[in-house]
Formats: C-alpha cells, sequence, structure tokens
C-alpha cells in the first residue's frame, strides 16, 4: 500500500526542547547620529561651507548639523579671503556662533610696477595698501608684460602684512 505524503510544514516549528543559549533581547531599533542645530551671524556677509559643501549665506539661523566638532569655510568672493571657524554642535542644542572680522593692512609693491587686485575691487598700481578684513587673500599682480603673478597672504586683524612681486623674474 502506498503511504499518503505529508504537507511541509510553512510555519518553523518551535520546539519544547529549552536550548541552551540565553534568550536574546529584541533588537532597538539603530540609533540615529545625534543632531544639533547652528546659528551663525558675522560683521561680513560670508558664504558657510562644511567640506566642500554649501551650507548658505549668513545670517543662518538653526540648520541641523551632525553633533560634534566642525570646521567650518566663512568666505567672502567680493571681499577676496576666506577663514576657518572651529565650532562644536551639541546634541539637541542650538549653537550661537557671532563671527566679528577684525581689520588688518596690506603693503603691496611690484618692480618695476604692477597693477594689484584683492578681491572684486578694481585693481590699483603698486605700491599700494589696503585695509582688509582677517583671513587668507588671493593677491593678483598684473605685470606691465601682462604676466599674472598670484600670491595668498593671511591678514591678522591690527597688523600690516607686506607683499610684492618682481615682474622682472620669471614666476615661480
Amino acid at each position: 500500500p502506498v503511504q499518503p505524503v505529508q504537507p511541509v510544514p510553512t510555519e518553523p516549528v518551535v520546539s519544547a526542547v529549552p536550548s541552551a543559549e540565553p534568550p536574546q533581547k529584541k533588537n532597538k531599533l539603530p540609533r540615529l547620529p545625534a543632531k544639533g542645530y547652528l546659528s551663525l551671524d558675522s560683521n561680513v556677509a560670508v558664504d558657510v561651507k562644511l567640506g566642500g559643501r554649501f551650507l548658505g549665506a549668513t545670517p543662518i539661523e538653526k540648520l541641523a548639523l551632525k553633533a560634534g566638532k566642525h570646521k567650518l569655510r566663512l568666505e567672502s568672493e567680493a571681499e577676496g579671503f576666506y577663514f576657518y571657524k572651529g565650532v562644536h554642535i551639541r546634541s539637541g542644542r542650538t549653537s550661537s556662533v557671532d563671527v566679528q572680522f577684525g581689520k588688518g593692512k596690506l603693503a603691496t609693491n611690484a618692480k618695476p610696477w604692477a597693477k594689484v587686485r584683492v578681491g572684486t575691487a578694481s585693481g590699483k598700481d603698486t605700491p599700494a595698501r589696503f585695509e582688509l578684513f582677517e583671513g587668507t587673500y588671493q593677491v593678483q599682480f598684473e605685470c606691465p608684460n601682462k604676466e599674472i603673478m598670484a600670491r595668498k597672504v593671511a591678514i591678522k586683524p591690527g597688523a600690516t602684512s607686506s607683499l610684492s612681486v618682481d615682474c622682472n623674474a620669471s614666476s615661480p
């Protein structure tokens, strides 16, 4: 005689024999990264970037960021500078930052002469002096032969920085 085939159960069979392993706790959902907020203002209109990503222009109100320490890049295309500012974002809190840029001076010169430009301002013939906000600038010298020489300079509040080029020498 032919034996009838028993159907295979679709539900798992629970054994009545106790397991040697301790019972597992229910898995909790993974924790979301802690977030806090940044409010930032400054006495100069600047764009705010984090890791190359544009966050906004000042003033910034209650921008959500991952909790922890961050290095923001504040930059002004019009003024021609950038400046790094460290901030600490605390979970569930708003970190308010007010950046007050001080001013310093830049004295420029060139042999025999050059037109010097800082930011988007029109160029001046050397020797030229500039009053600038603190930060790092890319300064361009246009020599009489139309060669452009670019130099970086850091401006510190209350101090004078000097920068000069030799238009008769080939650029480095």
